[in-house]
């Protein structure tokens, strides 16, 4: 085949058949005429632009403060779509554990409920120096928290109501246990304990529902059993009392509601108001048959609570901490997993070891702080992936657990 200088020749194959081109031309003048066209015409050809780097993924601090204001609008906008029985442009799919939409902003909201579940605790504390009986004051809370929500029950859908009854069950034995331990235990230690929810939860998905559970889950419980033993010791200076005792319900209630609050939610995305509103009303009707069982035949003297101090106290953890807490916990259950939802509640023992401090004046020792620290450990772990050995080591630690709910 005759060769030509002025056919389209690829860059690729140049260099290895420009040497067999110039050994088959005598004529020196020749070469210097092709290779002169070679050249000429490797230069008009296009070259490759060379890659460049990724992007790096954009951050709300990297933001300019103009699109942080749409951001944060967009949130509040998510939260309130779903409040009112509809989704956001921004979560097609529902979010939470069966959708891929951002929920972000319900993690946000999430976070400031842990603020405010952590106040609950030193406030709760606070009524109890009132000398009046716990469980008047844990019907009257509940009391005003079910007037405020109960407008909400008119036309609820009755699947709703009951499921939110259901609740309310579990969750008056939360509440509960809280009251009477708080009788006699420090609010920090109590919202340490508490924070047990977040190892609680994953358990009763793998032995009730068979949902496997990772392997971060049971070093979490490891490391949780661990911390309360610390809390409670704290030394020779305090030993453990009931109190301890009693608030271990508190993450059995809790995290048991948790589950069944997720499942309810993610059915009827949109009924958080009467969800809660039904929830606040079982608890009502149990903590009225608790007071039936300890109330004496004696009247009990009420007028300390109109003290404006105990007053507030009491719209705060019935109003704030009960209903509008509640109210917004349930809307982010419909878009986060109830295992998502224990890990970022479980910063309450932190507020409510400082609450306790500032307004109780209560402090513990370094064993307590040692053991809130492991608590809250075991609660990150969750979220961690861990290496492989001690996922092998692990792991027949949780068949075992999974196979003892299927027997």
């Amino acid at each position: 085949m005759r060769f030509s200088p002025f056919e389209a020749t690829p860059s690729s194959s140049f260099s290895s058949s420009s040497s067999s081109s110039f050994s088959s031309i005598p004529n020196s003048k020749s070469r210097k005429v092709l290779f002169s066209a070679l050249q000429a015409q490797s230069s008009t050809l296009p070259r490759e632009a060379p890659a460049l780097p990724p992007p790096l993924p954009p951050s709300f601090l990297s933001t300019a403060p103009s699109t942080r204001g749409k951001t944060i609008f967009s949130g509040l906008q998510q939260i309130w779509t779903s409040l009112k029985g509809g989704r956001g442009k921004a979560d097609p799919d529902g979010g939470g554990e069966g959708g891929g939409g951002d929920n972000t902003a319900f993690k946000a909201m999430l976070a400031s409920v842990a603020v405010i579940y952590g106040t609950n605790f030193g406030a709760i504390k606070y009524l109890d120096e009132a000398n009046v009986d716990v469980s008047i004051v844990t019907a009257i809370r509940f009391a005003l928290a079910s007037l405020a929500l109960c407008p909400f029950l008119y036309k609820a859908p009755w699947p709703v109501v009951l499921r939110g009854i259901e609740v309310g069950v579990w969750v008056s034995v939360g509440y509960i246990a809280q009251a009477i331990g708080l009788q006699t235990t420090q609010a920090s230690k109590s919202a340490f304990i508490c924070s047990l929810a977040v190892v609680v939860v994953p358990i009763v998905n793998a032995i009730i529902y068979k949902k496997k559970a990772p392997p971060t889950t049971w070093l979490a419980s490891l490391l949780a059993v661990a911390g309360v033993g610390l809390l409670t010791l704290e030394g020779k200076g305090n030993p453990p009392c009931i109190g301890d005792l009693w608030s271990l319900g508190q993450p059995i209630g809790f995290g048991i509601a948790f589950v069944r609050t997720e499942q309810c939610m993610q059915a009827n995305k949109g009924e958080a108001l009467a969800m809660t509103a039904s929830q606040m009303a079982a608890v009502l009707a149990c903590s009225i048959l608790w007071v039936s069982f300890t109330l004496t035949s004696n009247t009990p003297d009420l007028s300390v609570l109109y003290e404006p101090v105990n007053l507030a106290a009491l719209f705060y953890t019935g109003v704030i901490t009960s209903g509008i807490a509640v109210v917004a916990e349930s809307v982010a259950l419909a878009h986060i997993s109830a295992e998502e939802t224990t890990v970022i509640l479980s910063t309450e023992p932190l507020w409510a070891a400082l609450f306790g401090s500032v307004i109780l004046g209560e402090t513990m020792s370094g064993f307590g702080y040692l053991g809130g620290a492991v608590i809250l450990l075991g609660c990150l772990v969750t979220q961690l992936k861990l290496p492989k050995t001690l996922e092998k080591l692990l792991k027949p630690w949780g068949e075992g657990v999974e196979e003892a709910g299927e027997d």
